[in-house]
C-alpha cells in the first residue's frame, strides 16, 4: 500500500480503532502517532526485537502493514 497524507486527528482516530480491533494481540501496548514530513505513522512503545517481530508477523497475517525498526 502507498502511504497517504491524512490529518493528525484522523491518524489518532485510526490508532483508537486499531487498539480496539487488535486488543487481543496488542494488549496494553501503547501506540502513538508520529509525524514524518507530511505523513503520520503509528508507532508502538519500545519492546524487545523478538516480541516486536512476533506482533508484526501477526499484524501482517491480518493484512495490516508493519515494519520492525531498531532504535
Amino acid at each position: 500500500r502507498n502511504a497517504r497524507q491524512i490529518p493528525e486527528e484522523q491518524a489518532r482516530a485510526g490508532v483508537y480503532r486499531l487498539q480496539e480491533r487488535l486488543a487481543d494481540m496488542l494488549g496494553d501496548t501503547k501506540l502513538e502517532v508520529v509525524q514524518s514530513g507530511s505523513y503520520h505513522f503509528v508507532r508502538t512503545e519500545p519492546m524487545e526485537e523478538e516480541q516486536a517481530s512476533d506482533i508484526c508477523q501477526r499484524l501482517k497475517a491480518r493484512n495490516q502493514d508493519c515494519l520492525v525498526v531498531k532504535r
